[in-house]
């Protein structure tokens, strides 16, 4: 399982916000640590560039692990939460 540290494309809001990230070389069980951006992630979804989304696991309020299915895999991650 890596940590893998994908690129932020965007990011808006000030308590609430949201973000869109790049993510490159995707594969089950990658984790991304986004507590640089969000103390509490509410809602995750990512989508590959073959169009295929799935929904990351959220743990420890700022984690992200990846299910089963992407291998190496390049796509964006949508992220909402809040900030303090």
């Amino acid at each position: 399982m890596a940590q893998n540290l994908p690129t932020r494309v965007y990011i808006a809001g000030d308590v609430v916000k949201f973000a869109l990230y790049e993510y490159k070389n995707l594969t089950a069980g990658d984790t991304f640590v986004l507590s640089a951006d969000f103390t509490n992630i509410q809602y995750a979804t990512m989508v590959n560039t073959a169009g295929v989304t799935q929904a990351p696991a959220i743990s420890a309020n700022t984690t992200l692990t990846v299910g089963a299915g992407p291998n190496k895999d390049d796509g964006y991650l949508l992220v909402v939460g809040t900030s303090s």
